[in-house]
């Protein structure tokens, strides 16, 4: 899985101003374990790592759980993230070692008041009925696109020219214009196609998430594998207005 954030960083608690700058009348919350976020169109030949948003904090948290595709292997990884939307850190990441025996039930039953304790820590509310929005929707009355821009890079020996550079801009007839994401992909990456695959809003202010889907080769070829990239950004700051 590719995040703005390192993966399989074991176990660490990441001091921000941002996590800890204190929510407003924030009361302590109980959680339940997340749906299911269907970010991709369901291919039976691809190998998904499946996405379950767990909630949102009024400072810009986003904290999600993720079950990474386990090529080649019959075991299971739990992988929880709270990521800041605004400055892309990760505030925690907490990981399960690769086990064929562990299911998810089990994970979040045996690890949940160490789950509660962080998710309260962090302020996230719980988004009890996540909805994932098409790259063009409204907000408060204004319009938005998410337009995705990519460029390819030569490889030799690859057989295929994977992604060299992503931009990501939101425009707005009422706002204007916004990038909120303009870099290069790491030289060893090998993503072959990617696509905007849809848009979270937070349900406590204007923060969002898009869910940036991307696809690369599986390591001994086939299946592929669906991944993603959370781009996090607000609604209400940050716009130029296009000449």
């Amino acid at each position: 899985m590719l995040i703005v954030l390192s993966i399989f960083s074991c176990k660490k608690d990441k001091k921000s101003n941002i996590a800890q700058t204190k929510s407003k009348q924030f009361v302590e919350q109980d959680y339940f374990f997340p749906p299911e976020l269907y970010y991709y169109q369901a291919r039976t030949d691809y190998l998904i790592d499946k996405l379950f948003p767990l909630g949102w904090s009024d400072d810009g948290n986003f904290a999600f759980i993720v079950e990474p595709a386990m090529e080649g292997m019959d075991v299971y990884v739990f992988e929880m993230y709270i990521v800041n939307l605004i400055s892309g850190d990760t505030l925690w990441h907490w990981a399960t070692s690769p086990d064929e025996d562990v299911v998810r039930e089990e994970v979040w039953k045996n690890n949940y008041n160490q789950f509660k304790t962080i998710l309260n820590k962090y302020h996230i509310i719980q988004d009890k009925k996540p909805q994932l929005l098409a790259p063009y929707f409204t907000y408060q009355g204004d319009d938005f696109s998410v337009e995705l821009q990519t460029d390819y890079r030569k490889e030799q020996g690859y057989g295929f020219e994977p992604v060299g550079h992503t931009k990501i801009i939101i425009r707005s007839p009422q706002r204007g214009i916004k990038i909120v994401y303009d870099k290069d992909l790491p030289r060893n990456s090998i993503i072959i196609s990617q696509t905007i695959a849809g848009v979270l809003i937070s349900p406590i202010d204007d923060k969002i998430a898009i869910i940036l889907q991307q696809e690369r080769p599986g390591y001994e070829g086939p299946p592929n594998v669906i991944t993603f990239q959370i781009v996090g950004t607000s609604l209400g700051a940050g716009w130029n207005y296009e000449n």
